[in-house]
């Protein structure tokens, strides 16, 4: 998931920081190419944030709870579910516009054959 974002993220000439989480919360894989530290860290905020709450960053942070923990309120985590609906963990994107960030976590999860919601919803 990691590489193949790297890749779709440097065809589209940005440079991006990936974090994966499993749904713990805990690091698994992580890559920041050529990107700032700042960028490597809201990454993994961005991570953490949709594997721990397996919902997507630009949900949470419609909750309007800005102070729960691990909660990231800006768009580029997406969680990670089977293909059978079992909330496995997170991945979160840094560096580009933040919609791209969430497409760029997107096509990596579905690259993997995850989805990023469950399945039904």
């Amino acid at each position: 998931m990691r590489n193949h974002c790297l890749a779709h993220a440097e065809r589209a000439g940005h440079i991006v920081a990936v974090a994966v989480f499993d749904h713990s919360g805990e690091l698994v894989s992580f890559a920041k190419d050529r990107a700032k530290p700042g960028t490597a860290a809201v990454a993994q905020w961005k991570g953490r944030s949709a594997a721990v709450y397996l919902n997507s960053t630009l949900e949470t942070g419609s909750w309007n709870v800005p102070t729960a923990p691990m909660i990231a309120t800006i768009e580029g985590g997406v969680p990670l579910f089977t293909r059978d609906g079992i909330g496995i963990g997170g991945v979160g994107v840094s560096g580009a516009p933040s919609a791209f960030d969430a497409e760029c976590a997107t096509r990596a999860a579905e690259a993997a054959g995850l989805a990023v919601s469950p399945a039904g919803r």
